[in-house]
């Protein structure tokens, strides 16, 4: 069986990648804060976009963790 995963920059919405079969790993997404949230997880686009229009510094989005990717790839390989 073959499994697909990406990360949260590909713009699927949930129920897509459920009916899909997709894994979608979620990225993280520094606020000005400091604060890092999983994108799609801790905060909605709905919420992603309403926070940009108030910050002074675009929030950059970073790679989840290795071990993250590790996991997935793993249930996948399992599965």
């Amino acid at each position: 069986m073959i499994r697909i995963l990406t990360d949260s920059a590909c713009d699927i919405l949930p129920a897509e990648a459920q009916q899909l079969g997709v894994t979608v790993i979620p990225l993280n997404v520094t606020l000005e804060d400091g604060s890092i949230l999983r994108d799609g997880i801790d905060m909605t686009p709905t919420e992603y976009y309403a926070h940009l229009a108030s910050c002074r510094k675009l929030p950059p989005p970073a790679s989840p963790a290795r071990s993250l990717f590790e996991k997935f790839y793993l249930e996948a390989a399992a599965a």
